[in-house]
């Protein structure tokens, strides 16, 4: 540009001040503090705008330098997601605009971005499981026994607070034949993020995880190593129960666990079958299940991606029909003192029409449990016992009956059986059983 100093000076005033980045687990920030921040926030979008117009006024696309674009990216790009402290609709809009302005990204704009700023960033915090030269995985930790507390300690690159945004941006636009040029660059800030102990962190590092499945090559995760490394450290985030982004955390590990296994592995193959059973009977059963009934948003999180699982799994399922049935009725049935959710209801149904649909040929001995379920529940929505509005009851009711063809198509003998005796007892279940 033909004078870099306005420009200098505008991105010095959108670092993100790095108070954002501490007590992000408890949230005990004093109210001064967070009134300087919000005054920030506020003047960010103005700033924002101010280099809007001035990129506008150089004509940014003819004549930024590569550097200088780079800047401008570590500058902008933590402002993208509206959802961030630090952010708003306005400053998205803005940052938006300007990253639209600057160019398409390519390969040595990715590659100025991660090793001259990222790579800087994470330097002090090597991650103990990789070779940081080549993004591969180390046969042993590097440091020893205590490796792992080592990492934990003098987390530097926190200061920056919009460091997991960064990376991110950059994998959002990384191809996929370009992976094998800059993997070095973007595995260990990823690594180090995903295996931080703040839920916050593990989140954005498991959203960066996903980006990265959408375009990565599964030869290169399996070749260097890195595929086993990640579903070990998207296992580790399913034990994470009591943060506000705990359920969100938990449904994204699931689903990016889900998608690593089925791109490294061979459709029908045992490592396939194997990997999806331990995501389901120790990730999703033994752990989350097992330990957080009591957390029903963690829980209904488990349950909105349970049908994504199986469904890969096919009929392999069965073999946890023990745990799945049970889990899946439970909300249904009304119990006094018992807090129930109707958007948990309405997705326990809707995994479970998908169990009943894949494992129809051993839902014969639990028909009466699952019925047994969805009729007390029907009975809550035609005597509306329950505080939910219209549209919710309507919804229930429209499960409900899914479930209930779901589970004809498996044992149609229910049909003539138990469904006439229900309609013989009261006449409120002709409805469901059309």
């Amino acid at each position: 540009m033909s004078s870099s100093a306005p420009l200098e000076v505008l991105l010095q005033r959108l670092q993100i001040p790095s108070k954002y980045a501490q007590n992000t687990e408890d949230g005990q920030i004093n109210a001064q503090v967070i009134a300087r921040l919000n005054a920030w926030k506020v003047n960010a979008s103005g700033v924002l705008e101010e280099l809007r117009d001035l990129l506008a006024h150089q004509n940014v696309g003819m004549h930024v330098s590569l550097t200088e674009k780079a800047k401008i990216v570590c500058a902008i790009a933590p402002f993208e997601d509206e959802n961030e402290n630090w952010s708003s609709q306005m400053s998205k809009r803005l940052a938006t605009e300007i990253l639209k302005e600057i160019s398409e990204p390519d390969v040595p704009l990715l590659n100025e971005i991660l090793s001259q700023h990222v790579k800087s960033m994470f330097r002090s915090n090597p991650h103990p499981s990789l070779n940081m030269s080549t993004g591969r995985k180390l046969g042993r930790p590097a440091g020893g026994p205590m490796a792992s507390q080592d990492f934990y300690e003098g987390q530097t690159w926190k200061g920056n607070v919009g460091a997991p945004s960064i990376v991110l941006w950059c994998v959002r636009h990384i191809e996929t034949d370009d992976y094998n040029r800059l993997w070095h660059l973007v595995i260990p800030p990823t690594m180090t993020i995903l295996d931080d102990y703040q839920v916050l962190y593990k989140l954005k590092g498991t959203q960066i995880v996903l980006e990265i499945l959408e375009r990565v090559s599964g030869d290169l995760l399996k070749r260097t190593g890195i595929d086993g490394l990640i579903l070990q450290s998207l296992n580790n985030c399913l034990g994470h129960f009591n943060h506000e982004h705990s359920p969100h955390l938990i449904r994204l590990a699931i689903l990016a666990s889900l998608k690593l296994i089925l791109l490294t592995t061979s459709p029908g193959s045992a490592t396939q079958f194997d990997q999806i059973c331990m995501l389901l009977g120790e990730g999703v059963i033994g752990t989350i299940w097992l330990y957080s009934s009591a957390k029903h948003s963690v829980i209904e999180a488990s349950i909105e991606v349970l049908p994504s699982l199986i469904r890969a799994l096919g009929l392999g399922s069965s073999r946890y029909l023990k745990a799945l049935v049970p889990q899946l009725v439970h909300p249904l049935i009304p119990a006094p003192f018992k807090d129930l959710s109707v958007e948990l209801q309405i997705k326990s149904l809707q995994a479970l029409t998908v169990v009943l649909e894949i494992c129809a040929p051993r839902i014969r001995q639990w028909k009466g449990t699952v019925l047994d379920g969805i009729a007390r529940c029907w009975v809550t929505t035609v005597e509306k016992t329950l505080d939910m509005n219209e549209s919710e009851r309507e919804e229930l009711r429209v499960q409900l009956r899914r479930a209930c063809g779901a589970l004809v198509q498996a044992c149609p003998s229910v049909q003539e059986d138990e469904f006439k005796r229900l309609r013989d007892t009261d006449r409120m279940f002709g409805d469901l059983l059309l």
